[in-house]
């Protein structure tokens, strides 16, 4: 069987082998990042500013501008 991104839906995994199968366990949809696509996207669909987005899966971070100089 070839495997492919509607099978595995993360790539937050870890590949091992036992005998003659190859096992992958993870868990998540996403990128292993914290933030459901899904859930930030029905945010900013309801009008939550992306700051707002992004404090809602980071609490404590912050947004700034970072200097071009």
């Amino acid at each position: 069987m070839f495997l492919g991104s509607n099978v595995i839906l993360s790539n937050f995994y870890e590949i091992s082998i036992k005998g003659k199968y190859i096992y992958l366990e993870g868990r998540g949809w996403g990128h292993g990042v914290g933030m459901c696509q899904w859930g930030a996207y029905n945010m900013a669909r309801r009008k939550y500013s992306y700051k707002e987005i992004l404090e809602f899966y980071y609490p404590g971070a912050k947004v700034v501008k970072l200097d071009e100089n």
